[in-house]
């Protein structure tokens, strides 16, 4: 009876021990996330340089593409299948000196080759509050479906917002690079080639009526035009304004291959759509091989 007593007691205490070891977002779901009385690190994984507040405070330099990085680990990606993807997207922003966030869970050590982003933020559900002032977001890692489309819809309604305060008279358009093979995916056997399959699924969560809808919540308002591209191809509009000048929302897929032979991606085929709408500003476009080429030929 003793030895009985005994263990229970001991499994009890370890019991216990274990339930105040958790984080407060783990022992209560309705807790805050950025708590900033709770910003001592309870684990020597948790990393004191972590954001703890989801960025809102971020001053960003204005009308610079950013790249965000979110869930960049094996606890949810174990094969590692969106690292290369991922470190190569990293490599050209670092290139091209535009910023680069990481939205990381402060327990799970990042697998990303560079350790020195812009920003590291405290994000368990790919959330944040980082106030953006540009037309071109590109969102890599996470589950395309799951916690990177929480990052792009607050990213995104956070540069429309910003947008639309600005002193532009014109109504405001932002481009959505999907970096899709720095992406990872729900599969339930071993998964083929990033570079063959996520495209196509991609695409297919993109066109599905539960996103389209979120998306336009995300930006507010009805009068929003959304339109997808396939690297340089245009596809469709999925969704059409319900006024003259509508905002306009273009979401692209692309790869880090892309990214590497061309910053922006553009050929002079997309180049002429963007110059008529006006989606890239003239200093992002003076950077462009592809710009140059494109007034050779019009001149």
């Amino acid at each position: 009876m003793r030895k009985y007593l005994g263990n229970s007691l001991g499994m009890g205490l370890f019991i216990l021990w274990a339930w105040g070891s958790l984080p407060s977002y783990a022992r209560d779901p309705d807790a805050p996330i950025f708590d900033l009385k709770d910003s001592q690190p309870s684990s020597r994984n948790l990393k004191i340089s972590q954001i703890r507040d989801g960025g809102e405070n971020l001053n960003l330099p204005p009308g610079k593409p950013v790249l965000f990085i979110t869930h960049a680990t094996r606890f949810y990606d174990d094969r590692a299948a969106a690292k290369s993807g991922i470190d190569q997207a990293v490599s050209v922003f670092k290139t091209m000196n535009w910023p680069i966030l990481y939205l990381n869970d402060p327990y799970m050590p990042s697998y990303a080759a560079d350790g020195h982003p812009t920003a590291d933020i405290c994000s368990t559900g790919g959330e944040h509050q980082i106030p953006l002032k540009t037309g071109h977001i590109f969102i890599a890692g996470g589950f395309y479906d799951a916690c990177a489309e929480r990052t792009a819809l607050e990213a995104v309604r956070s540069a429309f917002g910003n947008l639309r305060r600005g002193d532009s008279k014109t109504p405001p358009r932002v481009v959505l690079h999907y970096v899709v093979n720095a992406m990872y995916y729900w599969r339930k056997q071993p998964r083929a080639p990033l570079e063959k399959n996520a495209p196509q699924e991609a695409l297919s969560h993109i066109e599905s009526l539960g996103f389209v809808d979120r998306m336009s919540l995300a930006v507010g308002g009805k009068n929003l035009e959304i339109e997808l591209f396939l690297e340089n191809r245009y596809l469709k509009t999925i969704r059409r304004g319900s006024g003259p000048s509508p905002s306009v929302l273009v979401i692209r897929l692309t790869t880090s291959q892309s990214l590497k032979r061309n910053p922006l991606g553009y050929d002079d085929a997309f180049q002429d759509i963007v110059l008529m709408r006006g989606v890239v500003p003239a200093d992002i476009l003076e950077k462009s091989s592809a710009f140059h080429q494109a007034r050779t030929w019009r001149k």
